[in-house]
């Protein structure tokens, strides 16, 4: 009865809008930060890039711009590393906001839960694994 129900909605599927306009000159005095989310599991990793914009009179707006995943290799590799992938992932992804938006490094933001990559990232590359330090 419910997949009845459902199947009878999907018409309705166009009528639903997702606002894609995104500008960085807003007609007020106020620049984005970028937010970037890095996570991964046995299965995937991935990132997603937010713009946070904080306006004179106190509102705040966050705005998705975009994310990308990837599906883990097939070979074996242990979480840690899928989240240090997941963090090139969102580097990379950032950068590529950041020369399409014209927004500097200084408005930057990066969030992870893995505590390794954060070693990683400010640990000497000299002292690591090839698959660390290149990246």
């Amino acid at each position: 009865m419910q997949a009845t129900k459902w199947f009878n909605e999907l018409p309705q599927l166009d009528n639903i809008q997702v606002p894609r306009y995104l500008s960085v000159d807003n007609g007020m005095d106020c620049t984005p930060h970028l937010h970037t989310f890095i996570d991964a599991s046995l299965q995937a990793f991935g990132a997603a890039v937010y713009a946070h914009y904080v306006y004179e009179d106190g509102t705040v707006t966050n705005r998705l711009i975009t994310s990308k995943s990837r599906v883990t290799p097939l070979q074996a590799v242990s979480v840690p590393r899928l989240e240090f992938m997941a963090a090139v992932l969102g580097s990379r992804l950032t950068q590529a906001v950041t020369r399409t938006l014209n927004i500097t490094k200084s408005d930057w933001q990066f969030w992870s839960d893995s505590v390794d990559v954060l070693y990683w990232i400010r640990g000497c590359s000299c002292y690591f694994k090839p698959f660390v330090a290149i990246g």
